[in-house]
């Protein structure tokens, strides 16, 4: 399933959460997630939507689909 997020910077970022192995929320006072990706490496994005918000947008996208 690929979500658009948005990446630190305010550009729109395309994410595969079907690679995704886990995502929270920053530490701090950052009101951003902080995804792992199961690509080469164990890539990390770091996206301005909160953990929470992205659960939602999941469930959302899977009723769109079913």
């Amino acid at each position: 399933m690929w979500l658009e997020l948005t990446s630190e910077d305010g550009q729109p970022i395309f994410v595969n959460m079907d690679n995704a192995t886990d995502f929270y929320d920053g530490m701090g006072d950052a009101h951003r997630a902080v995804i792992q990706l199961a690509i080469s490496g164990g890539r990390v994005v770091y996206v301005k939507e909160r953990a929470s918000d992205i659960m939602n947008m999941m469930v959302e996208e899977r009723r769109r689909l079913a």
